[in-house]
């Protein structure tokens, strides 16, 4: 589509989401808070190539998903300045500004002179900036400086931060060790938990909540396949003789699963979205998050899938993070090695029963993604009242 799509409803307020995530990605946590977004507002999807993420993206600068959704595909930035984007700020300050005055653009085509800002970008500074938006809001999800490879650009990374930040109206974070960060760089922080979109009304095949203890145990991870997960962790799974390894999701190239391959008792599975994941979840005995958590970027204390997994009634066992999100006696269970991790999922499975199963379900009525959304909403309109 070249020509920018107006919206129908134009008693809604526009709200401009911008991030470098594909929309057509599995989904993240900035898509599910998009999808929120749009039960209220007006919501134009800014898919920035700034990373050069979406290699395959559609040649459409923008793309109508719904009558409150539309995304828009900024101008990519040219191969040979990607390598000094990232590098030295000069470059970074005019790309933005440029991206900058093509969003602005964007949003006056679609007939609004202003609107809301939900930036999910840390080094999107410019943007915080522009007079059109407010509230401006920075949702930062990750520690995203400190994945740098390198220490100078974790510096450069964090000046970046610190600018969105103390440009922000507000900011929203999703974990304890953000929110202790945060809140000494800026008085309005907000902590927004992830949820699940799961239809809680529709329950667990029979087989599943009155089933007996089978011998083979059926483990299982859903999300994004990468260096987080703890390949030592997996092949201890593997290699016992009860269990049987599922994965679910994209595989990043900074993960190798080949020695995994070499066990009948692993299956690889593609992404599901909606009731076909509920369904396959439903179909497990154990789920398991085995972040690694020797590496710097493992601090959520809630990751993205653990509302998921508890909205399918499922156990959960994970590596001992910090600031873990605390939940009721035997909806999680810790581990600290990968022995221990193993042990975790075969107590997980002996002890789970139809009362925990009915249990979990009913916390994760209390933590569905409309939840959350209702919670944004209602912290945006009072920033709208200032």
């Amino acid at each position: 589509m070249r020509h920018c799509p107006k919206f129908v409803d134009k008693n809604r307020q526009l709200a401009v989401v911008t991030t470098i995530t594909c929309w057509d990605e599995p989904p993240r946590f900035r898509h599910q808070v998009t999808r929120q977004l749009t039960r209220f507002y007006n919501v134009l999807y800014v898919e920035r190539s700034s990373a050069n993420l979406c290699k395959d993206r559609h040649l459409n600068r923008y793309e109508q998903i719904n009558e409150h959704l539309v995304i828009y595909r900024p101008p990519q930035i040219p191969r040979i300045l990607l390598r000094f984007y990232g590098r030295l700020s000069f470059f970074h300050t005019i790309i933005d500004w440029l991206t900058l005055k093509k969003i602005e653009a964007t949003v006056k085509k679609t007939g609004y002179i202003n609107a809301i800002l939900i930036n999910f970008q840390f080094d999107f500074s410019s943007i915080m900036s522009s007079g059109i938006f407010y509230p401006k809001v920075y949702l930062c999800n990750d520690e995203f400086p400190n994945q740098a490879p390198r220490q100078w650009q974790r510096k450069l990374f964090s000046k970046y931060e610190d600018k969105v930040i103390r440009r922000a109206d507000c900011c929203f974070v999703h974990s304890t060790p953000l929110f202790e960060k945060f809140r000494s760089r800026h008085k309005n922080v907000h902590v927004l938990l992830p949820g699940h979109e799961f239809n809680l009304d529709r329950p667990p095949e029979p087989g599943n909540l009155q089933r007996h203890k089978k011998k083979q145990i059926s483990v299982c991870y859903m999300g994004y396949i990468d260096k987080r997960i703890s390949l030592e962790w997996l092949l201890e799974v593997v290699s016992h003789e009860r269990l049987s390894l599922y994965l679910i999701g994209p595989v990043k190239d900074t993960i190798d699963l080949l020695p995994l391959y070499e066990f009948s008792n692993f299956e690889m599975i593609s992404p599901f979205e909606g009731e076909a994941l509920q369904s396959v979840l439903q179909s497990m005995d154990v789920c398991v998050i085995p972040f690694d958590i020797k590496l710097e970027v493992v601090k959520a204390c809630t990751p993205n899938k653990l509302f998921q997994y508890i909205a399918c009634g499922k156990p959960v066992v994970i590596s001992n993070m910090n600031h873990l999100i605390e939940l009721p006696d035997k909806f999680i269970y810790v581990a600290n090695s990968a022995k221990e991790f193993v042990e975790c999922i075969v107590k997980a499975h002996n002890e789970d029963c139809d009362e925990l199963i009915t249990q979990r379900i009913e916390l994760a009525r209390q933590n569905s993604w409309d939840t959350r959304g209702n919670q944004l909403h209602l912290i945006l309109k009072s920033y709208m009242k200032d």
